[in-house]
């Protein structure tokens, strides 16, 4: 089974459980809606430390996506945008039939995907000088998404179930330790300008959050009891993931001061939170002021995206 269909089964059984309403940490935090007016269904998927957001958004309302479509490769054609200073812009990859914005550094460099008239998908790196480069998996047949990128243009993903590092051309396989029965369920999300990596991996009976700064490999315990996934981490070693179905979103702070002695990470502090009124919220990316970005999911079925400030 495909680390796409895994993820979709693990998220499908969870988010079918009851719904949780808002934490009571959620007042911690202030939030406003990210929505591209120039279409719907708008994801934000990084911020960088000047507040600049990048995402994608949808115009075609014939197709239609559940949740897990969107997680890492959207079904539907969608375009990329960049919001700076409170103006949204629209930045699709030039001859591309579908851009995805994954992510972005404090220059304002972009990673995703896009998709050719042809039907080709490949990865992108987009230097804020107008630069594109092309980010492609080693083996044919397998399909590179780059999720994150930091200033020194280290771009970390996903590819063939596993996970990649990225640099200056070189298409490193990233090894994270996965259980035996799926070695390969696992997926780099974000990386900080330090170089900590964050991801998700299958760890005993669940996916776990993972985070590797140098030679330190850290898995951590489940969250809420059960699948927990780590998406961004920034330089203060704050990172952002979520569980229970997607319905608690969490930030987590400084979780380095916590280091154990072994690979099981000590439980950071948790704090939990969800979009008001939403069934589903997913935190894509934090800058180092602690501002998150996201998605959630409101009570018509349509995917927002959000800013959430920690107080």
């Amino acid at each position: 089974m495909s680390l796409l269909k895994l993820v979709t089964l693990a998220l499908f059984v969870s988010a079918n459980t009851l719904l949780l309403g808002v934490p009571a940490s959620a007042q911690s935090f202030k939030f406003a809606a990210i929505n591209d007016p120039a279409g719907f269904n708008t994801e934000a998927r990084g911020i960088n430390l000047s507040g600049e957001i990048a995402g994608f958004y949808q115009t075609d309302t014939t197709c239609r996506e559940t949740v897990l479509d969107t997680r890492y490769m959207p079904n539907c054609t969608k375009h990329g945008f960049t919001y700076i200073n409170g103006t949204y812009k629209t930045v699709d990859v030039p001859g591309a039939i579908s851009t995805v914005v994954n992510g972005l550094n404090d220059y304002g460099d972009l990673v995703g995907t896009y998709t050719t008239n042809d039907g080709g998908i490949y990865g992108f790196l987009w230097l804020h000088t107008g630069t594109i480069k092309q980010i492609n998996a080693p083996q044919q047949g397998y399909l590179a998404i780059p999720m994150s990128v930091n200033k020194a243009l280290i771009v970390v993903g996903q590819w063939g179930g596993g996970s990649f590092r990225w640099s200056n051309g070189t298409f490193t396989d990233l090894k994270v330790a996965s259980d035996s029965g799926c070695p390969n369920c696992n997926g780099a999300t974000g990386i900080s300008n330090g170089g900590t990596i964050v991801g998700y991996s299958v760890k005993g009976d669940s996916w776990r959050g993972f985070l590797k700064r140098g030679t330190d490999f850290d898995f951590f315990p489940k969250f809420e009891n059960g699948d927990s996934f780590t998406d961004a981490v920034n330089d203060n070693a704050d990172m952002v993931g979520y569980g229970a179905g997607a319905t608690i979103a969490y930030l987590a702070k400084n979780v380095e001061s916590n280091e154990g002695t072994s690979d099981v990470e000590k439980s950071p502090a948790y704090i939990k939170f969800a979009y008001p009124n939403s069934s589903m919220t997913i935190p894509f990316g934090i800058n180092d002021k602690r501002s998150i970005v996201g998605g959630f999911w409101d009570s018509q079925g349509q995917i927002e995206g959000f800013m959430a400030i920690y107080q």
